[in-house]
């Protein structure tokens, strides 16, 4: 189960079904310590992990890139602050592998405490 604050819950209304799927499962890999300190350690979700938490995916593969493409592009507007901070500050697809590695941006991470 994922707890999401009200500030995130807005943030995903601009975004896809796809990219809202992949923040849930890299938020729930979170650790406590990630948001205070701001740390962008790699979340890594792969095909097999895409597939078995949304069975209806017919090509995983194709869903978690497309997914974390619009998540790369995601931001959320802070109250107080001037501008959108991006949830995340890299993303690598590794292709033979299957699976896609997520950096949360740190500036999110610690506007999120």
């Amino acid at each position: 189960m994922v707890s999401i604050p009200n500030k995130l819950i807005e943030a995903s209304y601009n975004m896809p079904l796809c990219a809202l799927r992949l923040r849930s499962l890299a938020l729930s890999k979170l650790k406590p310590l990630d948001y205070l300190l701001g740390v962008s350690t790699p979340i890594t979700i792969s095909a097999q992990e895409w597939q078995d938490t949304f069975i209806e995916s017919e090509n995983p593969y194709r869903d978690l890139k497309r997914a974390a493409l619009a998540f790369s592009i995601a931001s959320v507007q802070f109250k107080g602050k001037k501008e959108a901070i991006k949830f995340l500050e890299r993303v690598i697809y590794e292709n033979g592998r299957g699976r896609v590695k997520l950096y949360f941006n740190p500036e999110f991470l610690v506007s999120c405490r």
